[in-house]
């Protein structure tokens, strides 16, 4: 076989590089004898090259080499992150930012406490109307609370690092993350229906097919109430889960005790029933029925004509077909196609189970039939027994929750060291649980969203409590 030279491959070497083995080539031949001097050179020889490399490559200039640049904006500032969150300059940035009209706050108020070993950010809420789903017209003002608090917060945890949060329904420890999970679901199909929605868009003008367009125009026609009735959805689920969801740093906790939420979910019960019955008595409905956001999804063979409007409007005419957009074999089997017929299948499938999950798995609001006060018909004993259970509410669902969380948040705040927390809870609680939070030692912070304080302000207001 002839020799290949290293240089006619286009290899060069420095001079002297090949020195080492050619000595060790000699060696071999010799018998060996010159073995142990031939190392000792070729070691030699290799360390010195070794150096030589070092060095130049110090020498090369630091523009060549790749560094890994800090971020530019830090996420938390550096003296955020080393002195405590002030709960005094938390409440004048949100002072400010309430004025400014930066945020939806109608109220900052500061009740400092003397021992003021801990501090919690106290968010009055309105939540989901017990046994309702998010299509409820009863829930428009709790969405558009949950709403404003999630924009208070998020510019809340923009400037502090305050991560400890405990939720009103849970039970005392840490949240479940299945909790966390559903609600980012949700999100994921609410993006699903907008990417749907964008390629429909597109298809819809390039098909000439009237009978394809005509089908995917109705079917697109659907994804704005889907989308909305997902908007509702992920913010009853509250501001805090949609923030976890989303990837922010949280430490999540309930604050309810076993028997007590049992004892108040009976009185609720109640509660709605009584006000329903006074509701049919005196010719104003409390229960809104909520229509299905369409029987169109539900419909397997809608489903199927879907997707095959899709098929159509993304196929060109087949040779030998009847019509133009006629579905072939090879057509179905397109890999330019499959993608699009996969995207709306999926998204047809998250549709269907963002509608099934609105209802998080609740029982509908208590039916008139199953109304264990339906026999009586006089409007005064059905107020007098509502009386009676709003001392009973005051009692139990407002003043023992109101200890028993005020209890559970200085626990949570011991554990982690002091410190601030945030507590989101029903607005009626609000007065009772910052005077609690005191007796624990704790500052309240209150922060009131404006949807929260205009409900508040209303006459009826106290009669609402679940």
């Amino acid at each position: 076989m002839p020799s290949v030279s290293t240089s006619s491959l286009g290899v060069q070497h420095p001079k002297g590089v090949l020195l080492p083995f050619r000595i060790m080539r000699r060696a071999l031949r010799g018998g060996f004898r010159w073995l142990p001097w031939s190392a000792f050179v070729g070691i030699a020889v290799i360390g010195g090259m070794l150096a030589v490399r070092a060095r130049l490559q110090a020498a090369r200039p630091r523009a060549q080499m790749r560094v890994l640049a800090p971020p530019a904006v830090p996420i938390v500032s550096s003296a955020a992150l080393e002195q405590p969150v002030s709960v005094a300059t938390v409440a004048a940035a949100l002072r400010r930012g309430a004025l400014a009209g930066t945020l939806p706050i109608a109220d900052v108020t500061l009740d400092a406490s003397a021992s003021d070993w801990g501090a919690v950010v106290l968010l009055p809420q309105l939540h989901r109307y017990p046994g309702s789903v998010s299509a409820d017209a009863v829930n428009d003002r709790a969405v558009r609370a949950q709403r404003q608090t999630y924009d208070i917060l998020r510019g809340l945890l923009r400037q502090w690092p305050i991560e400890l949060m405990m939720v009103e329904g849970e039970l005392a420890g840490p949240v479940s993350r299945e909790k966390r999970d559903r609600t980012a679901q949700r999100i994921a199909a609410r993006a699903e229906m907008v990417r749907v929605q964008d390629a429909l868009r597109i298809v819809i003008t390039q098909t000439e097919d009237e009978e394809a367009r005509s089908r995917l125009e109705q079917f697109a026609r659907t994804i704005p109430a889907a989308l909305v009735r997902a908007d509702r959805a992920i913010a009853l689920d509250g501001a805090p889960y949609q923030l976890w969801a989303e990837g922010q740093s949280l430490t999540m906790v309930g604050a309810e005790r076993a028997a007590t939420r049992a004892t108040s979910a009976d009185l609720v019960r109640t509660q709605v029933y009584l006000q329903d019955r006074l509701a049919a008595l005196t010719g104003s409905d409390r229960i809104v029925p909520t229509t299905p956001m369409t029987t169109l999804l539900a419909d397997t063979s809608a489903r199927t004509n879907l997707l095959r409007a899709y098929l159509q409007a993304r196929t060109q005419r087949a040779p030998g077909s009847g019509k133009a957009g006629s579905i072939s074999a090879s057509s179905m089997r397109d890999p330019a196609l499959a993608p699009y017929a996969q995207q709306l299948q999926r998204a047809l499938v998250m549709l269907e189970d963002a509608e099934s999950a609105s209802s998080d798995g609740q029982v509908r609001a208590p039916s008139r039939a199953a109304n264990p006060y339906l026999r009586i018909q006089d409007p005064r004993t059905i107020r007098r027994m509502l009386e009676e259970n709003e001392s009973a509410i005051t009692q139990t669902v407002l003043e023992q929750r109101n200890g028993e969380t005020a209890e559970y948040m200085a626990q949570a705040l011991r554990v982690q060291g002091g410190g601030v927390g945030m507590l989101q809870y029903g607005a009626a609680h609000a007065p009772g649980l910052a005077r609690a939070l005191r007796a624990q030692g704790l500052t309240v912070l209150t922060v009131t969203p404006d949807e929260v304080a205009q409900r508040m302000q209303e006459p009826d207001a106290s009669t609402r409590r679940p």
